[in-house]
């Protein structure tokens, strides 16, 4: 949603004028076009995207002063990181010690990859619950949820 900041800096100040509370979905990866809607937001999903999930570089420096951005802000944001049996401790890792420096309330959702389409397999149950203490070690609230949009049949 971030990629359309201009309609959205448009947009929201007459949605939010008739009362609703605006909740936004997002990578976390557009922090300077957040600085723009910002004030018309009331939730974040940050969805934390690993390298072994995207093939891309890491985005630690844009998820950084994304969460710094909304934590100067007083919104209310979850980061959610959805990982396979690719996913190495050494990204779990860094994604907790990024959300303990920022803002160690942040809660921190861990969802493992539903199989579906080109992806066969979940990580196994070992890696999950491995995963999880490795955050809780970060001294985070942490969660572990299945991505539910697929278990509802709506991709």
């Amino acid at each position: 949603p971030l990629l359309h900041a201009n309609f959205f800096e448009s947009f929201l100040p007459k949605l939010t004028a008739s009362g609703l509370k605006v909740y936004l979905e997002t990578n976390g990866a557009l922090p300077n076009h957040l600085k723009s809607v910002l004030p018309w937001i009331d939730l974040i999903a940050m969805d934390m995207k690993l390298p072994s999930a995207t093939a891309c570089e890491p985005y630690w420096k844009e998820h950084r002063a994304f969460l710094k951005l909304v934590k100067e802000a007083g919104k209310s944001v979850f980061v959610k990181v959805v990982f396979s049996k690719e996913t190495t401790v050494k990204e779990i890792e860094e994604g907790a010690r990024l959300i303990q420096e920022v803002d160690p309330s942040v809660p921190f959702v861990l969802q493992p990859v539903t199989p579906y389409g080109p992806i066969k397999t979940r990580p196994p149950r070992d890696l999950t619950l491995h995963l999880q203490a490795l955050a809780l070690r970060h001294g985070l609230n942490v969660r572990v949820i299945p991505q539910t949009h697929k278990i509802i049949g709506q991709l």
